[in-house]
């Protein structure tokens, strides 16, 4: 058991490094294609993007996962199924929201990150269609 526990440590460990080097990786044929205007805009919008991206999910398909397999291990694979459409329709709702609450927000956010026009030529109106 403690070596299966060792084993499925050291692969989430290698995958989550391995993600966060490619994460790196792909900033510079990124930044190459799109230009240093196009990059300032990427990052303007991905913070709020993130932040709502976890608000909107808050776990909800770990816990999903987590008690599908448990009813299905128990054989009751019912339960398991109508468990998992309750977690896509509630997740669905909380990605709706979220979007709303994004796209009304979104001028005033682009308000706090920029004032007129950035030094890449950026304007408040570029960050508010980003977002």
């Amino acid at each position: 058991m403690e070596k299966n526990l060792m084993r499925g440590t050291l692969l989430l460990t290698a995958s989550s490094l391995l993600t966060k080097i490619l994460g790196f990786i792909y900033i510079i044929p990124f930044t190459a294609l799109v230009g240093t205007s196009g990059y300032a805009l990427y990052k303007y919008a991905y913070g709020p993007y993130t932040l709502m991206l976890s608000l909107s999910t808050m776990g909800l398909p770990l816990a999903v996962s987590k008690y599908v397999s448990k009813y299905n291990g128990l054989g009751n694979y019912r339960a398991g199924q109508d468990l998992l459409k309750a977690g896509l329709l509630l997740m669905t709702i909380t990605g709706i929201i979220g979007f709303l609450v994004l796209y009304t927000v979104a001028p005033w956010l682009a308000e706090l990150v920029i004032n007129g026009k950035d030094s890449s030529g950026n304007s408040q109106k570029d960050v508010v269609y980003v977002i």
